[in-house]
């Protein structure tokens, strides 16, 4: 065996070539392992700082503001402010311009992705984040939680205008027992300074990322990272033993249990792990940390096939085991990116098709030396492994892990990256690059100058649990690109029974994609999950809520409504169910309608109230104790102005005090508004007459209409709620357009309601005014 060489100043290697052995004085030496590899995310190494960032909302035009959720007012701020008592805590966009401090919150640092908060909010103690979610929740303000923002995905960048929580003020070791290895800590810990801070007592965190100078261990757990040695020491899954979390109501859920077995009851933790924030903020982590190797050794080998590397692996697998942590793939475009970024000479002298970094953690270095040595001649001598290098000391193992952790942060460089983290099974895993690679040339997108929109296809990722990273490396996004790339990236998936996330989630990126790795049954019951930690409020009187959670809408206004017709049908009492004037078409020239009008709905809104009607009546049609009572859009005392489509109006007009607003107001639609509070005495009055009557209930009427008679559009109710509180609204624009054909939401022109029945029944139909009642409301 020839001696150790110099090839660079910075790295001393022992030369492998199919002319030498290997003998014990060739293998390295057991080394620290206290050398820091992080690659911190900044302005400095932002992708490409000087593009523009495009708004997630036009790059993903099928994604709509909930109209549920309400926007920030500077009352809500103001709130904020005496909660979190201090300046340092929170952006504030709403009262003044704060668009460079803003800046880094509304995008990811590979600037793909583009937000519109106005508000960012950083608490510092789990119990700020429930007062938080506790107050959004009950004034219907949308919420993203955001940590370090390394993610890929888009996960933790606002879409629209959501309120960004930030938790990297909640950043305190809490705990470390040095006997079990527990660690508790904030979910705004860094984690390399959660491993900094294990490392000190001869433990390690069983997480490693490129980014770890940057993320928060709190979204490393909600992304379920796997990292780069998961090989080693398991997923997230396994290590976290417990969870701190805020629900969306406030509640907080305290699981943070150091103990590594207790079966009393459903494993709460898990459902967070991985879900990315989409049932709750994660607050505090208690998570079992390894004991921190004493000898690691690091190789990096060229190989000339993906076949070489497979059969590299499965060698490493067999003689390495229990020591082998990691075992990194790179192909030669991705170091040739590197070299080229970084400007250092690459550690073998060749070029090879693929490139392996592997390395060994253990506690005896004699053994794990001499476990190395007989792999290393093995795959030397079968013609397994063409090149490589060994690290003979703590700055060459830095230096080779750079050329597989650079790889992201080389990307960077060059102008935007489309990025795909895939779970493929291993004998295919390389293939998706090959195909993709053949479908973007064959397109003609592919190119060494700007004129083709694709500079190259890399891969890279982790043999030891199958996960591909596919970057396309572009010069700019577009839509021709993204095209050629998906769904069809996906679908080759699918095929292989892959998975189109192994590791970073689903974020903005993969949502509407989830359908290539799960079936339709698993995806109902993560729904069903998710309205049960996150209620969607489907039975308001809001038709797009309906129009984006059907069945959702359908369990509310139909099953339930069933249920509870059958269960007091079985009791003998009397239901009122009060349903919509939406179950008619209110088409010009047809209102008012009767109540024995044929209900045609022109939205999912109106078919559910409609179908609700049906399972009421049919529930009941043989005792008669069911009654459906339409009414109109309804006003009336609320907790907050987004509980009402007519209270909502006052939000509205609070913005349109500024003239630039241009906030649109529809001025075509009839509409007829109706207090709860008369609402609520009819039902009385229908309650008392039908009781009264009851051994005559089956001949008495089942459908019954009540509304009052005002008729006004919704820009006519802004105009009269803003005469009454005496401003002018210069900014509000009367919309005479009527339905735009391609809405998802049809609403109807004219649905006036007729009372004559309710009449004949000898109910009082008569109502309040409109302005009587909102000044005697206002005024209070």
């Amino acid at each position: 065996m020839t001696a150790p060489r110099s090839v660079a100043a910075a790295l001393r290697r022992t030369r492998l070539s199919s002319r030498c052995r290997f003998t014990p004085q060739t293998i390295i030496a057991p080394i620290s392992v206290n050398a820091s590899r992080s690659f911190s995310i900044t302005s400095t190494n932002r992708a490409d700082a000087s593009r523009k960032i495009k708004l997630t909302a036009a790059s993903y035009p099928q994604l709509k503001r909930n109209p549920n959720f309400a926007e920030v007012t500077k009352e809500h701020v103001q709130y904020f402010k005496e909660l979190l008592g201090t300046d340092s805590a929170l952006i504030d966009g709403v009262n003044a311009d704060a668009t460079d401090d803003l800046a880094s919150f509304n995008s990811d640092w590979m600037r793909k992705y583009g937000g519109q908060t106005r508000l960012v909010l950083k608490p510092q103690t789990t119990e700020e984040v429930s007062k938080i979610l506790k107050y959004c929740n009950e004034n219907k303000l949308a919420v993203v939680p955001q940590g370090g923002n390394t993610g890929l995905v888009g996960g933790s960048v606002p879409v629209f205008d959501e309120i960004v929580i930030n938790t990297a003020r909640m950043n305190k070791i809490r705990s470390f027992d040095e006997e079990s290895g527990v660690l508790v800590a904030d979910a705004g810990v860094i984690l390399e300074v959660a491993d900094a801070h294990v490392g000190e007592k001869g433990y390690l965190f069983p997480l490693d990322l490129g980014a770890k100078g940057s993320c928060h261990i709190g979204g490393n757990v909600a992304t379920n990272a796997g990292g780069l040695r998961l090989l080693r020491y398991g997923s997230l899954h396994g290590n976290v033993l417990g969870l701190e979390a805020v629900l969306p109501d406030g509640t907080i859920i305290d699981s943070l249990s150091k103990l590594r077995k207790n079966n009393t009851g459903y494993d709460f933790k898990q459902l967070f792990i991985g879900a990315e924030g989409t049932i709750g903020i994660i607050t505090g982590v208690s998570i079992l940390c390894p004991p921190r190797a004493k000898a690691v050794n690091v190789a990096y080998f060229g190989l000339e096939s993906y076949e070489q590397v497979r059969k590299a692996f499965r060698e490493a697998k067999g003689q390495l085991s229990e020591i082998l942590s990691a075992f990194e793939l790179m192909d030669g475009r991705s170091q040739a990116l590197v070299q080229e970024s970084t400007g250092n000479k690459p550690p073998l002298e060749g070029e090879y098709p693929f490139y392996c970094l592997i390395e060994t953690s253990g506690s005896n270095a004699e053994h794990d030396t001499a476990k190395l040595e007989t792999f290393l001649e093995h795959v030397l001598g079968e013609g397994i492994v063409a090149d490589g290098v060994l690290a003979q000391d703590e700055t060459q193992i830095q230096s080779l892990w750079r050329w597989r952790e650079g790889i992201t942060e080389s990307l960077s460089h060059l102008g935007g990256t489309y990025k795909y983290d895939v779970s493929i099974p291993l004998p295919e895993l390389y293939q998706l690059v090959e195909d993709t690679k053949i479908r973007l040339t064959e397109k003609g997108l592919v190119g060494d100058d700007d004129s083709f929109p694709v500079r190259a296809v890399v891969g890279y990722g982790h043999m030891g649990d199958s996960n591909l990273h596919l970057n396309v490396s572009v010069r700019q996004y577009t839509k021709e690109v993204e095209q050629a790339i998906e769904p069809w990236v996906y679908e080759w998936i699918a095929k292989r029974n892959g998975s189109i996330s192994a590791e970073h989630g689903l974020g903005v990126a993969k949502k509407e994609f989830i359908g290539y790795s799960q079936n339709d049954t698993n995806i109902k019951l993560m729904k069903q999950l998710k309205d049960l930690y996150d209620p969607v409020s489907a039975a308001n009187r809001q038709p797009d809520a309906c129009e984006k959670n059907p069945e959702q809408a359908r369990k509310i206004n139909v099953e339930a409504t069933r249920a509870l017709a059958e269960g007091t049908n079985a009791r003998g009492i009397l239901l009122i169910y009060i349903s919509t004037d939406y179950v008619f078409a209110g088409r010009e020239g047809e209102a008012p309608y009767e109540t024995d009008a044929k209900p045609q709905p022109t939205n999912i809104y109106g078919e559910m109230k409609r179908d609700g009607e049906e399972a009421v009546l049919e529930a009941t049609r043989e005792s008669g104790t069911g009654v459906v009572l339409r009414v109109p859009v309804l006003y009336g005392p609320t907790e907050y102005n987004g509980e009402s489509a007519v209270n909502i109006i006052l939000d509205a007009i609070e913005k349109s005090k500024d003239a630039n607003a241009n906030l649109k107001m529809d001025d075509w639609a009839r509409r007829f508004p109706t207090n709860t509070q008369d609402v609520g005495r009819v039902c009385n009055d229908i309650a008392v007459r039908y009781i009264k009557d009851k051994h005559n209930l089956k001949s008495l009427p089942k459908i019954l209409h009540f509304s009052a008679e005002e008729d006004m559009t919704k820009y006519e109710i802004a105009q009269r709620l803003a005469a009454i509180l005496g401003v002018e609204i210069p900014g509000m624009v009367a919309n005479k357009e009527g339905n735009d054909p391609n809405a998802a939401v049809q609403r109807p022109y004219n649905t006036h309601l007729s009372t004559k029945v309710l009449k004949e029944v000898g109910i009082n139909v008569q109502a309040m005014t409109f302005d009587d009642w909102w000044k005697a409301y206002l005024k209070k």
